[in-house]
């Protein structure tokens, strides 16, 4: 068996039972930034989900509507540049600026600190600014921080700088960043080790981090406290912000847990939440829901990806169907909030089966959300679907096998 192949099989057998404790190693966080996830999913029709979303976004206006928020910033066309991870075994994260016509690297961005292990994960926000992370390791985590910069009109990055108020100490460990359309929020999810001083893969989330990278305020959403027999939040796995960062949301999935380790199963229940005002704080056990999946619970449609749209009232969704036997349907799509209908499907392909999966690297949007960046294969011939959707067709991006981080 390859590496790859046993990888995999790991990732899925993580799916189907949760994931059993490992201890985290400088290497290991370097892998787990390759963001890996096997989709399995059972038979579902898309026609059956409007019709459950739509009982569920109606019951969410009648309360109150869609987050209210500005409108998004109009875009003449995609960015013309892109920034990825690009992992070299043995020495970690290089971030790169890339061309999005042609793949070639344009510029290198700056290593802004060193002897850290930087850019486990990147986020856009406003025109041309990025952010990236940078992890201080010392055996175990010691701090995490987040920097800003640019990426000019041709297409050479700036040197990071560091946000205000981004560094976060107490031996936290950070990944999941995000940022708000217009740049002015950025939001991270953190670990702490336990008491015993190790911190593990399967390791309870203490919360996430929000910050106004002008004022350098920052407020704090924490998971919380543990109830023996009861689910919990476990984790995000998207941020994002509405347009102005007024609401935070988070597609996030209830498990069971022990007092500092997570146990989850695919039957856990999975939401998309909004909590607002996002620079507030408070506690991720409230919110607002605006998606659940407690409709699939037997054979059922997988959400893989759910990002608010910028104005506020849709949510872009990445969704596997899967029947029992032939390939998987991979569906991007845009659902309104206010009435729960599907607008339009913006990108559909099929590939993968039921017991093999659907390898999903990343999938993102640009700050407007307009243009959307998908890289996903099918786990076993890793038949790649890498590149940004066009009007209903993926327009491939190069490197094709490109198994990092990558935004615009």
């Amino acid at each position: 068996m390859s590496e790859l192949e046993e990888r995999n099989l790991r990732d899925m057998l993580e799916q189907a039972v949760g994931e059993p404790p490992r201890w985290v190693s400088l290497n290991s966080i370097r892998q787990r930034a390759i963001r890996r996830r096997i989709t399995q999913v059972g038979v579902a029709s898309f026609a059956v989900l409007a019709v459950i979303l739509g009982a569920t976004f109606s019951a969410y206006a009648a309360k109150g509507g869609a987050p209210t928020t500005g409108g998004s910033r109009s875009a003449a066309g995609p960015p013309k540049y892109y920034v990825a991870q690009q992992y070299n075994r043995g020495s970690g994260f290089k971030i790169v600026v890339r061309a999005r016509t042609t793949g070639k690297v344009t510029s290198v961005v700056r290593d802004p600190k060193p002897r850290a292990n930087c850019g486990n994960s990147l986020a856009a926000g406003g025109t041309h600014t990025f952010f990236m992370t940078c992890q201080v390791w010392r055996k175990q985590p010691v701090a995490v921080l987040i920097y800003r910069f640019e990426v000019t009109n041709s297409g050479r990055a700036t040197t990071p700088v560091l946000v205000k108020g981004a560094t976060l100490g107490g031996g936290l460990y950070g990944e999941n960043l995000a940022a708000s359309p217009d740049g002015a929020f950025v939001a991270i999810e953190v670990t702490r080790p336990n008491p015993n001083g190790i911190l593990y893969t399967n390791e309870v989330s203490a919360g996430i981090y929000v910050i106004n990278t002008e004022t350098g305020k920052r407020v704090f959403w924490r998971t919380g406290r543990y109830v023996p027999g009861k689910l919990g939040f476990d984790g995000a796995s998207d941020i994002s912000f509405t347009q102005n960062g007024s609401e935070l949301v988070l597609l996030e999935k209830l498990c069971h847990r022990t007092r500092y380790q997570r146990n989850c199963r695919s039957s856990d229940p999975t939401e998309v939440r909004a909590f607002g005002p996002a620079d507030h704080g408070g506690s991720l056990q409230g919110g607002q829901v605006l998606l659940r999946l407690s409709a699939f619970k037997k054979p059922g449609t997988s959400l893989s990806d759910a990002l608010i749209t910028p104005d506020g009232t849709a949510l872009t969704s990445v969704m596997f169907n899967c029947p029992k036997r032939g390939l998987c349907t991979l569906t991007v799509a845009r659902i309104a909030l206010t009435t729960g209908k599907l607008l339009n499907k913006l990108y559909q392909v099929r590939t993968g089966t039921r017991f093999q999966g659907i390898d999903m690297r990343s999938f993102g949007t640009d700050p407007t959300g307009r243009f959307l960046m998908l890289n996903a294969a099918d786990s076993p011939t890793s038949k790649w679907v890498n590149g940004w959707i066009d009007h209903g067709r993926l327009v491939k991006l190069t490197p094709a096998d490109f198994s990092g981080e990558q935004v615009w």
